[in-house]
């Protein structure tokens, strides 16, 4: 298991798209600089510019947790 997270983490680092099949897949998102603020003191901080891992479950995997919902056709 280990060597798998590695490799996904490599991956990402490297920029790449990860998807397992029926289980979801793994991407990174560029995240623009922002200005902030310190929960504590109010304070306003400049936040820089970042990359944030994002994940997303492959639907044979969200059908195996929980039952599939079927929306009506509008």
């Amino acid at each position: 298991m280990n060597a798998i997270v590695g490799r996904i983490e490599e991956a990402l680092a490297a920029g790449n798209r990860v998807e397992i099949r029926g289980f979801g897949a793994f991407s990174t998102k560029n995240m623009r600089a922002r200005e902030g603020r310190n929960p504590r003191t109010g304070e306003r901080v400049v936040v820089t510019e970042k990359r944030a891992p994002t994940s997303a479950s492959g639907h044979s995997f969200c059908s195996s947790v929980r039952p599939c919902v079927t929306h009506p056709q509008s």
